[in-house]
């Protein structure tokens, strides 16, 4: 689709193409390595490209002792789905350090939480029962149970799910 064609068809943003003769042109490049989004030329749309590109140079030109631009020559290579996979491995890293988080927290917690509901019981044994000991003891018992029911269900939302594939009717 590119042989033949005018070059500047490729580029999703004009001054990208402009940006590119720029350089051979004024800063006197002899090649560029760069990552840029290219028109898909049979279809609408763009894909993420990496263009490893040189000028080809004919003559030399007096004032700048540089050959003039004849052409391009390079290549093309589609990084779109190399971009998406790196995008995909990324977030299923820091998924996966959320879990290891969670697990961490819950043990942390959990190990002082045993020890509180452990003292608990054994003061209930111990200190004479009147209303309000009763009612201290109901409270520590109580926010204990929830803290450990929270740690549960964090650690239940952290684990990673089986998918359990059985056949079905799509209709």
């Amino acid at each position: 689709d590119i042989e033949k064609s005018d070059f500047s068809r490729l580029f999703n943003e004009q001054t990208d193409f402009l940006g590119i003769v720029s350089s051979f042109e004024n800063k006197h490049e002899s090649s560029i390595d760069i990552e840029l989004k290219l028109n898909k030329l049979s279809k609408t749309g763009f894909y993420l490209s990496r263009m490893r590109i040189s000028a080809l140079r004919e003559t030399s030109d007096q004032e700048t002792g540089l050959g003039i631009i004849t052409g391009y020559h390079g290549t093309i290579t589609n990084i779109s789905d190399k971009k998406r996979r790196n995008t995909i491995k990324e977030s299923t890293t820091k998924i996966a350090q959320t879990y290891r988080l969670a697990r961490i927290l819950a043990h942390e917690i959990r190990n002082p939480l045993t020890n509180i509901t452990l003292a608990i019981n054994q003061l209930e044994d111990e200190i004479p029962k009147n209303e309000e000991t009763i009612m201290y003891v109901g409270i520590i018992e109580r926010c204990t149970k929830r803290i450990d029911l929270l740690i549960e269900q964090l650690l239940k939302s952290s684990e990673q799910q089986q998918l359990k594939n059985e056949n079905c009717d799509l209709i």
